[in-house]
């Protein structure tokens, strides 16, 4: 089964400063928005063109400390734009980091006061209404089966029960190098996606939970 990759590069440089760069891959490769692969469980070809989510909460922890956070800062990550794909952090010198951890999603706590500026204006496309509130993230690919296209739009957010779409990932590390690489395996999300959801998810639902729980468990640090 070919993997789809979103590759976290975290460098710690002497002066204590990190950078955080998502970098979308396919079977190793970086690819691009232009790139079309085959999903190997059907004869469906895939081009990805919108890969964007909010994290915010970021940690580092050394030894069951936490040694930065981003606080309640929101980054909204774009894989196919160069300038929304890093965040910078700041780390301790002599720390070790052993655990990275996120928040995938925007903070219920902000959804009910309506659109904010910033990463949160609703020019970036991620803002459905007061009601609403947030899209979490957002996958919107082209799908060629038989000659045919057809879209996938998965637009997936809610912040009110029973439709809470915010998750957090939490990820150990696996050695003390100066870069970390966290495989963010899309196969899990879309080998079967015909069978786990409509081609159109644009709303708070059951199928907006079930997708945010795979998106959830793709997230896995591999080695490098």
């Amino acid at each position: 089964m070919p993997i789809l990759l979103c590759l976290i590069s975290l460098k710690v440089f002497a002066q204590g400063l990190a950078g955080l760069t998502f970098i979308p891959m396919w079977q190793g490769k970086v690819i691009s928005a232009d790139s079309v692969f085959s999903i190997a469980t059907s004869t469906d070809s895939l081009r990805i063109s919108t890969l964007r989510f909010y994290v915010f909460n970021i940690q580092l922890e050394s030894e069951n400390r936490v040694v930065w956070s981003s606080g309640d800062e929101h980054f909204l990550i774009d894989v196919f734009e160069k300038d929304r794909t890093s965040i910078l952090t700041k780390v301790p010198t002599k720390s070790t980091v052993d655990h990275l951890s996120f928040i995938i999603g925007v903070d219920s706590t902000l959804q009910t006061n309506g659109a904010h500026s910033g990463v949160l204006d609703p020019i970036h496309g991620m803002y459905w209404s007061w009601q609403s509130g947030y899209i979490n993230w957002k996958l919107e690919a082209e799908v060629i089966h038989a000659g045919q296209s057809n879209a996938i739009q998965w637009h997936v957010g809610g912040y009110r029960a029973p439709y809470q779409t915010q998750r957090a990932v939490r990820l150990k590390l696996m050695n003390d190098a100066d870069s970390i690489q966290c495989g963010l395996q899309l196969d899990t999300l879309l080998h079967d996606w015909r069978v786990i959801a409509p081609a159109e998810v644009m709303s708070p639902s059951d199928k907006a939970m079930e997708l945010s729980d795979r998106f959830q468990s793709c997230f896995q640090i591999v080695s490098h």
